[in-house]
């Protein structure tokens, strides 16, 4: 079970892939609209061809109007039938010159636009590139807070970019660096909730990692000391829960309790109805860890580990069976 990260911060790599999402929507769209302008200039060419060969028609087809004895009409009304005739394509002419004009604007100005979006994506591609931190930039920072040991804003500050970041990249040497940085900090203020919760969080996200008892032990005595300031912290009681859960072998008693408690200040939140239905089903408790995923669903229908969760319940009910 992978640590909730996304109670932290958006990483940088999510936010990133949310901004090149929106410019590859805004580029689609605008080719949608080259398409549909390219298709309106056609249309205009088309009516115009079709004007022309009214035209030529006409021409052709004069004969018959001589004998059906319209030649007179047009002797005597000649000059107002060709004026008529160059107004009618003067128009046509002149509509189609227009709309062209403005067809082609349109297009150069959505051409633009696709060439910025273009330039912003490749712009995008090279700042995540550079989100990528080096090992000396890394030891450099570290090296100033070390030479600032009483600097508190420093310490905390430096620690907890680099906490999400070590985070990110799963880094257990970072994370353990990062690790004596808070403490530092800690130790010069120990009433800094912020603090104290990346600190049981560095100490968790180890323990997972590396699979250590002992990490998921640190972690549960700074989350204790959060929830001495704060004991209707949810998230952090929650956490707690899953250090007994996660340790081997499971303190499974010790974690439904820490559950049960969050539940009572927040009884729809959604990351302890999922880990309380686990630490349930992994005790055999079908009956009861049912109505945890009941009420998870209520919740989140689309919860990711709901088809695990129902399928180990009918796992279980089919043993029961035979």
């Amino acid at each position: 079970m992978a640590k909730d990260y996304r109670r932290e911060a958006l990483t940088v790599e999510e936010t990133q892939s949310f901004r090149v999402v929106a410019q590859t929507t805004r580029s689609r769209d605008a080719g949608l609209k080259i398409y549909r302008i390219s298709r309106r200039a056609a249309k205009n060419r088309f009516l115009l061809l079709s004007s022309l060969r009214a035209l030529v028609f006409l021409k052709i087809n004069a004969r018959r109007f001589f004998k059906a004895g319209l030649l007179k009409f047009l002797l005597m009304n000649g000059k107002v039938f060709w004026l008529s005739i160059t107004a009618v394509i003067i128009s046509f002419l002149g509509g189609f010159i227009l709309a062209n004009a403005l067809n082609r604007n349109e297009l150069n100005s959505l051409r633009a636009e696709k060439e910025q979006l273009a330039t912003s994506q490749n712009q995008s591609a090279q700042n995540k590139s550079e989100l990528v931190l080096s090992d000396e930039e890394i030891r450099e920072k570290i090296a100033e807070a070390d030479q600032n040991p009483k600097n508190f804003a420093y310490q905390k500050n430096l620690g907890l970019a680099l906490y999400r970041y070590a985070a990110m990249k799963q880094d257990t040497e970072l994370l353990a660096e990062v690790g004596r940085l808070l403490t530092r900090a800690f130790e010069n203020n120990r009433q800094d909730y912020e603090v104290a919760v990346t600190l049981g969080n560095i100490f968790f996200d180890i323990g997972y990692f590396k699979k250590d008892n002992e990490q998921f032990q640190k972690a549960r005595e700074f989350y204790k000391t959060v929830l001495e300031q704060r004991p209707n912290d949810v998230d952090v009681r929650t956490d707690l829960g899953l250090t007994y859960f996660l340790t081997n072998p499971p303190e499974n008693d010790f974690a439904v309790s820490e559950f049960q408690k969050s539940l009572q200040t927040n009884p729809n939140h959604e990351k302890t109805l999922q880990v309380m239905a686990q630490a349930l089903l992994s005790q055999n408790k079908i009956n009861e860890a049912e109505k945890y995923i009941f009420r998870l669903k209520e919740v989140n229908s689309n919860n990711p580990t709901l088809p695990e969760l129902e399928s180990q319940i009918s796992q279980f009910k089919n043993n029961s069976q035979k």
